[in-house]
């Protein structure tokens, strides 16, 4: 296990933790629902999303989980409808990406690889060749997060 898998567990947990203190917190509830996300804990994150969404049914956060959730578990058509659905602008840096995993899931390659052309230099999606497959990843810096049919993997590409 990489030490940035550790880190992520170590995330999970103490989120948990944080959890069970403030129940109420949408905050902690977010960032556990996307730690759950990151880890493949699709029911997990899928629950958390629907709590942030019982209190305030626009917060993007709860809809990207909720959106993050439905790819993990391959439902790519009902989690593209909640992307498009988000605000574009001052959005969350992780839905653009996730749009274009569902949009190549879809077979919409074409459509996944426009997202590229508008991401910002610092933050892009570009598309690779890996075993024999057409993968993404979205680059910040020098570390990114690659994406293809198994959903997202963090990478230095």
């Amino acid at each position: 296990m990489t030490s940035t898998e550790v880190s992520i567990l170590d995330a999970v947990r103490e989120l948990g933790r944080a959890q069970k203190l403030a129940p109420d917190s949408l905050a902690i509830a977010g960032d556990f629902g996307r730690a759950l996300a990151e880890i493949g804990a699709w029911e997990e994150a899928e629950g958390e999303a629907k709590k942030i969404l019982a209190r305030e049914p626009a917060n993007v956060l709860g809809q990207y989980i909720r959106a993050a959730a439905l790819l993990g578990r391959a439902k790519p058509e009902e989690a593209l409808a909640i992307l498009d659905a988000l605000p574009k602008a001052g959005a969350l840096p992780d839905i653009e990406p996730a749009r274009a995993q569902a949009l190549i899931s879809l077979g919409k390659t074409a459509e996944g690889e426009q997202l590229r052309v508008h991401r910002d230099p610092v933050d892009r999606l570009h598309a690779h060749r890996h075993h024999g497959s057409v993968v993404w990843v979205a680059l910040t810096g020098s570390k990114g997060r690659w994406y293809g049919a198994g959903g997202g993997v963090d990478a230095d590409p």
